[in-house]
């Protein structure tokens, strides 16, 4: 392992923050997106540091031990989540391995630490209904109505995430062809998103209240002009979410990519499309989407059961002897 004379030994604090910059900058070498490398590793790192400064003042990159690890890991699940410690137990993982092909330390500690388990959930996802109220409450004859109506309709049409949709530019959208070249996608994966001509009524529409905007690079801008934020997009879903008579709690960005994956598939759409449409890597992800429409094929069963179906002879009341 590389080691430092008594001379050159810096602190804790000071070895933490090299190993640190180290990793984000050999992610950034690898072209990592920067909100992987700047939100989510960094925020974990944070919350790392936070911990061992309180309960392990002293200690160096190369002291931390499994026992450590797991202590922290049921921290961050009581204070925070099952999610969350997952996340913490992700990022730990890489960087630990990093920092051991490195040389810089001499034993992975997160090696003998089984990954947390996360209880499955259900998830969310709008009903159709609900779609079209908050599309309802889009005010055709104001600028801001008709932006959040092509916005709103697209993100149903789309499935793009919220990182995505702030990041279009008007150049991105293929009007001939009616599709979105999403260039600020996961992972820096580029793909290819079509849309439908509900949608392209929709951006027409809202292009015709952009006209008097020079030089208009984002696609979706603010009343005085400016691009959006993530903050933005989030505000505009939870108002026309609770003006839709909506809880707080189920006005979300990403239930819009929900409601995209479940329509898509209830109306014939198949997987495999769907995985290329969202971006993802592999299938895991598309197939709890595939889970959750499956709940339209609950509801088809019950309103066609072949038994149901059938003139069935009525059996009588009362006791009988079995044969």
């Amino acid at each position: 392992m590389a080691t430092l004379s008594l001379m050159q030994r810096v602190s804790p604090n000071e070895e933490f923050d090299r190993y640190i910059n180290l990793f984000t900058t050999h992610c950034r070498a690898l072209n990592y997106s920067p909100r992987t490398v700047d939100d989510f590793y960094r925020y974990e790192f944070k919350a790392l540091r936070k911990y061992l400064d309180e309960h392990h003042s002293d200690i160096r990159p190369d002291g931390v031990t499994p026992e450590i690890l797991r202590n922290y890991l049921a921290h961050r699940q009581q204070t925070r989540s099952n999610v969350t410690a997952r996340h913490s137990w992700q990022v730990m993982s890489v960087w630990f391995k990093f920092l051991l092909g490195e040389g810089l330390i001499d034993i992975n500690p997160v090696e003998r630490i089984d990954k947390p388990k996360v209880r499955r959930i259900v998830m969310q996802t709008y009903n159709t209904q609900q779609v079209e109220a908050m599309l309802t409450d889009c005010d055709p004859r104001s600028f801001i109505g008709v932006r959040d109506f092509a916005m709103l309709t697209l993100l149903c049409d789309s499935g793009l995430r919220v990182s995505e949709l702030v990041s279009l530019k008007v150049s991105d959208v293929n009007v001939a062809e009616r599709v979105i070249t999403v260039s600020e996608a996961k992972c820096n994966k580029m793909r290819i998103v079509p849309y439908g001509e509900a949608t392209a009524r929709a951006l027409r529409q809202y292009q015709v209240k952009c006209g008097l905007v020079e030089n208009q690079q984002a696609l979706f801008l603010s009343c005085y002009g400016a691009p959006l934020h993530r903050r933005h997009i989030l505000t505009i879903i939870k108002k026309h979410g609770k003006n839709a008579g909506m809880p707080p709690n189920q006005c979300g960005v990403h239930m819009f990519r929900r409601f995209f994956a479940v329509q898509f598939l209830r109306n014939g759409g198949d997987v495999f499309s769907l995985q290329k449409l969202l971006g993802h890597s592999t299938l895991e992800m598309t197939r709890k989407y595939a889970e959750l429409a499956q709940s339209d094929v609950i509801a088809q069963h019950r309103a066609h059961s072949p038994a149901d179906s059938l003139n069935m002879p009525q059996q009588t009341n009362g006791r009988k002897r079995m044969r």
